[in-house]
């Protein structure tokens, strides 16, 4: 039989849920921005009683973690373990060490920044971010999705593509830095009297005042990367992927093309493995050589790309 819930009315929780992180004390963050305070030596009894007991982490794993695969890594790991994959922060003090830059959700960036907490980067010799720039243009961004792409979203021959397209959307305006929106070329959206593509206008909302750009073809992938100097040596980067349809898939047809669109804060070392993975494996051919378009040859991504193939 299954424990009481934390969440109870008792009063009575052994970690109760707060809507603010206390000052200089530890805890465990949760992504909707809940905070429950633990001693400096409970960590990992604390992430147990929360595993075993909280409806919040219920609710989230049983969103999150939907396929076997997942299923299977999830109930492998150890409660810590499995509070951080649901996407849990803990918080030590007034400093946060991440190794997920600050890669938070919404809420959790908003707390951080209350209690004055200073984000710094587990990479690159500890550099240090800011959750209130980086949560300004996060929220500017969902403030211009919604009014924006507010009008309706068709696909003449798929009639369910227009509530995926919108919902995931509304997907990545909870969560901006962890989800993608999918779409596809085709789509249109109506307002004034003009049909402008959907993706491409996503794109330009996303990247708005973006610095450098640059362009991965590689098979039936074609990779498009901005970057924004957010500041404090913090970037921003903006990924559009499209995948090029060959009219073999169910629904699909040759013109088709798969967009997804996301974004993230990345530090060099994280960035250059995605690279490794986009440019040398993802070739469907032998033979098959990965064009690279930069828009400055001296610039950020240039570097990247050197120490890439030197490394």
């Amino acid at each position: 039989m299954d424990k009481l819930n934390t969440e109870s009315s008792t009063g009575k929780d052994k970690y109760p849920k707060s809507d603010h992180i206390e000052k200089g004390s530890d805890g465990w963050l949760s992504p909707q921005g809940n905070y429950y305070k633990v001693g400096t030596e409970e960590h990992d009894e604390s992430a147990s009683y929360l595993i075993t007991n909280s409806l919040e982490v219920r609710r989230l794993a049983s969103i999150k973690i939907t396929d076997w695969a997942e299923k299977d890594k999830y109930q492998s790991r150890n409660d810590r373990e499995k509070l951080e994959q649901l996407g849990y922060i803990l918080i030590r003090g007034e400093i946060l060490s991440s190794n997920d830059a600050s890669n938070f959700t919404p809420q959790q960036l908003e707390k951080i920044s209350e209690a004055n907490i200073r984000i710094v980067s587990a990479f690159e010799g500890s550099k240090e971010y800011s959750s209130r720039e980086l949560l300004a243009r996060i929220n500017k961004i969902r403030s211009r999705l919604s009014k924006n792409l507010s009008h309706q979203i068709y696909y003449d021959g798929y009639d369910n593509a227009g509530t995926e397209t919108s919902n995931s959307i509304k997907e990545f305006l909870s969560d901006p830095l962890h989800s993608v929106i999918k779409t596809f070329n085709i789509y249109k959206a109506y307002e004034n009297g003009t049909s402008p593509e959907v993706p491409t206008e996503i794109f330009s909302i996303l990247s708005e005042g973006f610095s450098e750009q640059m362009d991965i073809s590689v098979g039936r992938h074609d990779f498009t990367f901005r970057v924004i100097n957010l500041g404090h040596g913090e970037k921003m980067w903006i990924q559009r992927k499209k995948y090029w349809h060959d009219g073999q898939s169910y629904a699909m047809i040759s013109w088709d093309v798969e967009d997804n669109l996301s974004m993230f804060v990345a530090d060099d070392f994280s960035i250059i493995d995605k690279l490794d993975k986009i440019i040398f494996s993802r070739g469907t051919g032998k033979n098959e050589v990965p064009k690279i378009t930069l828009s400055s040859k001296d610039g950020y991504f240039s570097s990247i790309i050197n120490r890439l193939v030197t490394s």
